[in-house]
């Protein structure tokens, strides 16, 4: 089994994934008729396009069969990250025996030695995913600026969604941030866009506003609020909708595509569901994008 380790500012999520190869000869013409296949979905053929696979129907080669999530501290020690690891092992039906490697995507600075050395530890065979190791690989566009800034987890994001789902591509991770993460016609990630996520704005207007604090953040009826909760549901579910809607046909637009072009956008992260409701532009809901994407950095690199 492998265990994907997608370790944010404020969330940490452990997925384990066990290897899953099925296929079938069943043709397809398309997205839609992939969709119409029970637990089908379209993945890349491996030619480096990022096109489709023809004439064949593909499942998942992967199955994450266990997701825990933690919340991130970003003074944590080894030992600390550790014992946390081998806790949640113990209250599951796994083993860390199980594990055959680890894939480790990290934004916290703070953490790239603790996580590594807790791996060490444990005795488990770890990776820290950097985007200067994919240079080479087709993955990241050869004239992107400054690729040593690129987030571990955009990569996986952009390099998974071009497999499952071909290219072009973009996804929208509700996260601490809102990052979107696209793929043009080629393959290639070119970057995309970075804003403060929804529950980020949410808690600095709270903060600032004490009698709006215990309005929860759901899915409005209307966008035109009749009281103070609903016109602040309104504003920041629906105006961040309004957003993602907005960002994601701009990118279409630059990215050369009319509105018949085939172009899948993926949501995904902890405010997905929520966000899915209240945007327009989504294709696909994946919520193990990320966790599948570490998976697949790690063996493109090790194998």
């Amino acid at each position: 089994m492998f265990l994907a380790l997608d370790v944010g500012n404020t969330q940490t999520t452990y997925g384990l994934i066990a290897d899953k190869i099925e296929d079938s000869a069943t043709p397809i013409s398309d997205c839609n008729a992939l969709q119409q296949c029970e637990g089908a979905v379209p993945q890349q053929s491996g030619s480096g396009t990022g096109q489709q696979s023809a004439g064949k129907k593909v499942l998942p080669l992967e199955e994450v069969v266990k997701l825990w999530r933690t919340q991130t501290f970003k003074n944590d020690t080894a030992d600390e990250l550790a014992i946390k690891l081998h806790e949640l092992f113990a209250c599951s039906p796994y083993s860390l025996a199980d594990v055959d490697a680890v894939g480790v995507s990290c934004v916290v600075p703070s953490l790239f030695h603790a996580w590594t050395t807790a791996l060490d530890r444990l005795n488990l065979k770890g990776d820290l995913i950097r985007a200067t190791d994919y240079l080479s690989t087709g993955l990241i566009a050869p004239d992107i600026a400054a690729p040593e800034t690129i987030g571990a987890d955009r990569l996986a994001n952009a390099a998974e969604a071009r497999r499952t789902y071909g290219s072009p591509a973009i996804v929208v991770d509700f996260g601490t941030a809102t990052n979107i993460d696209v793929v043009d016609n080629q393959g290639y990630f070119v970057g995309g866009s970075i804003s403060p996520g929804l529950m980020l704005s949410a808690g600095a207007l709270f903060e600032r506003a004490g009698m709006l604090s215990d309005t929860p953040i759901q899915m409005p009826a209307h966008a035109i609020g009749t009281t103070s909760e609903e016109n602040l549901q309104a504003g920041l579910v629906l105006g961040w909708a309004g957003m993602v809607d907005g960002l994601v046909a701009r990118i279409k637009d630059e990215l050369g595509l009319d509105e018949n072009a085939q172009c899948a956008v993926i949501g995904t992260g902890g405010l997905m569901s929520l966000m899915s409701d209240a945007a327009h532009c989504f294709t696909h809901l994946d919520a193990d994008l990320t966790i599948r994407g570490i998976r697949y950095l790690y063996d493109l690199k090790h194998n």
